[in-house]
């Protein structure tokens, strides 16, 4: 009888983590120049649109940023403080992959 219940217990509290997980995202964003060139040392903003929290990464030696999003919903793409126009979408519940290219002009 306190096996069962234990068991019960268990997979209630089990249940109710899955059901309320919030999904992940793992984002890849490659930035490139306007002459095709990949742009090292950029930063990459995303701006959760309700709470305003904000991720920040350098792009690597070939462009590229990455961020794992586990909180938030709609996020919008900075770059070197210009505002992209693109909104990133956080899954509800499970993983999800996306990757960006996007053209950023310093000259601009």
């Amino acid at each position: 009888m306190k096996c069962t219940k234990l068991i019960l217990v268990l997979l209630s509290i089990l249940l109710n983590t899955t059901l309320f997980a919030q999904g992940v995202l793992s984002l890849s964003v490659k930035v490139f120049d306007s002459r095709g060139k990949l742009i090292p040392n950029a930063t990459v903003s995303l701006v959760e649109a309700t709470t305003n929290a904000t991720e920040k990464r350098k792009t690597n030696s070939m462009g590229i940023a990455l961020f794992e999003l586990d909180y938030g919903k709609k996020w919008n793409l900075f770059i070197n403080g210009l505002n992209m126009e693109k909104e990133i979408i956080v899954p509800e519940r499970g993983m999800s992959k996306q990757s960006i290219t996007k053209t950023y002009d310093k000259k601009i």
